[in-house]
């Protein structure tokens, strides 16, 4: 077999088992949202949601980046677990300033404090993930995945037959019960430990900084969004936001899958055979490509059906809030190889700007001509396709 060949299969297993990961957490997410809303009322949905994505977005804006910081070192040595750990452990330092730094904001403010106990554990369960995908052993994410459905069946038959009362208090347990299973099954499967040294592991100056800047923009504004315009147009429309964000999130992470696939081998292969490199980066584009026009197929064929899986079968702005959602993601799968190059590549900086252009046109769009929740996700797709096009002119400028 032609080592063009062997990377091509590398690059499909690693796809499958990451995709499988994704699925089966996602379908975590869909049992929350499909059962939930016909449990309780649309408007306790609305104000649960608006805890989950409110403390979504402060993970995106807090400790997301150490997520690319850890897959872009640790799988330079993936079998080197003293390495590993060291990097985790400096991770962890991160992660409680973050959290601490949040609680404050959430006090000082008079902000959802349930928040404070929900982001630690999304944050880490993320940096977990990060961890395992580093080592190279995407494999055994399924299986965990499979046990966050458990968790989350556990609070449908929870809330449904025994007490539909505090159910922000009993996700929060449910998710931190999980999360000890994962910590758990990362120690005892990959020598998972806690090991401080003072010489700093990561490179500040060319990987965190940038990586985190990357970050602020898009957060700020995903959670302007959501906090202020969003909520401010009541729970209704709160309601039908996190359900088209459930359908966008899912497509989202199809692009997700294919960066966590990408980052590791590209990361790894940047230094050595350039041919290598480059058929890596071949098989990444030709997989964005054909997802996104699969996708796109089935939505346009299926899309009018997504409301009912809601149970918000014949609401005209529902329906046109999740297409719009999903349209632009489908563009944003065709945005995110730029994102796999330009952080193997040590290009970090060009893509913090480019990260704070399209928040710039996301939040410009939205200031200006959003007035309802259908026209806020109208603007999330004019502006990935605004962005789109930013990118392949940048793209055809470098001859790439």
């Amino acid at each position: 077999m032609s080592i063009s060949k062997k990377i091509g299969l590398e690059v499909l297993l690693t796809t499958f088992y990451n995709l499988l990961s994704l699925v089966l957490k996602k379908i975590s997410g869909l049992i929350i949202t499909i059962f939930l809303v016909r449990i309780i009322s649309i408007e306790s949905f609305g104000d649960f949601m608006e805890v989950i994505l409110s403390s979504s977005f402060a993970m995106s804006f807090s400790t997301a980046y150490l997520g690319i910081s850890l897959i872009k070192i640790i799988s330079k040595e993936p079998e080197n677990t003293l390495k590993a750990n060291e990097l985790f452990t400096e991770s962890l330092i991160h992660w409680f300033f973050w959290c601490v730094f949040y609680a404050v904001i959430v006090v000082c403010f008079s902000l959802n404090y349930f928040t404070v106990f929900l982001l630690p554990i999304i944050s880490l369960e993320f940096m977990l993930e990060s961890y395992f995908l580093a080592r190279k052993k995407s494999n055994l994410l399924p299986k965990l995945a499979l046990v966050k459905i458990f968790f989350v069946m556990l609070l449908v038959f929870w809330v449904k037959f025994i007490d539909d009362n505090n159910l922000i208090e009993k996700y929060i347990f449910c998710m931190f019960s999980y999360l000890i299973v994962f910590l758990l099954y990362a120690k005892y499967s990959l020598g998972l430990g806690f090991n401080y040294r003072h010489k700093l592991q990561f490179d500040y100056r060319k990987l965190i900084l940038p990586a985190f800047i990357s970050r602020v923009p898009v957060a700020s504004v995903n959670y302007i969004v959501v906090t202020k315009i969003v909520a401010g147009l009541g729970s209704t429309s709160m309601a039908i936001f996190a359900v088209a964000m459930q359908s966008r999130i899912i497509i989202d992470s199809i692009a997700v899958v294919i960066g966590k696939t990408a980052l590791p081998m590209l990361s790894n292969k940047i230094n050595g055979d350039v041919k290598e490199y480059h058929s890596v980066l071949k098989y990444v584009i030709l997989m964005n490509v054909v997802s996104s026009v699969i996708i796109l197929l089935i939505l346009l064929s299926f899309g009018s059906f997504l409301p009912h899986l809601f149970n918000m079968g014949g609401d005209e702005l529902a329906y046109k809030t999740i297409l719009y959602f999903c349209f632009g993601s489908v563009i944003s799968i065709l945005t995110s190889t730029a994102g796999s190059y330009l952080a193997s590549s040590n290009q970090m900086w060009v893509g913090a700007a480019l990260n704070i252009l399209w928040s710039v046109i996301y939040i410009s769009f939205v200031l200006y001509a959003a007035k309802s929740v259908d026209e806020i996700a109208m603007c999330w797709f004019y502006s990935y396709l605004v962005y789109l096009f930013v990118i392949l002119i940048w793209l055809y400028r470098r001859k790439f």
